[in-house]
């Protein structure tokens, strides 16, 4: 894996990601430290796949999104009830 500086990648970007889209790991450093890696995606021909460190899709994040903001929906707390919290808290 070559490694490039952030300044130096910034001038030769378009070099650098025609080697990755070919193959290629790169690491960035900034101050000697590796901070970023651009590699060629996991799974060919898939936009934003699970990859083979685990990582959700886009889709599946959105959906836990929604699937969150549902359950919260359902929840409906009163205004009496909140503030019954409150003062318990205080005791």
């Amino acid at each position: 894996m070559r490694q490039f500086s952030a300044t130096e990648v910034k001038g030769r970007w378009a070099e650098l990601l025609r080697q990755a889209e070919a193959g290629e790991t790169i690491a960035i450093t900034r101050r000697g430290k590796v901070v970023a890696q651009l590699s060629p995606p996991v799974g060919e021909g898939k936009d934003f796949s699970v990859d083979k460190r685990g990582q959700e899709s886009w889709q599946d994040w959105v959906q836990r999104v929604k699937d969150r903001r549902a359950r919260l929906e359902e929840t409906t707390v009163s205004t009496d009830e909140i503030l019954s919290w409150i003062r318990e808290g205080r005791r």
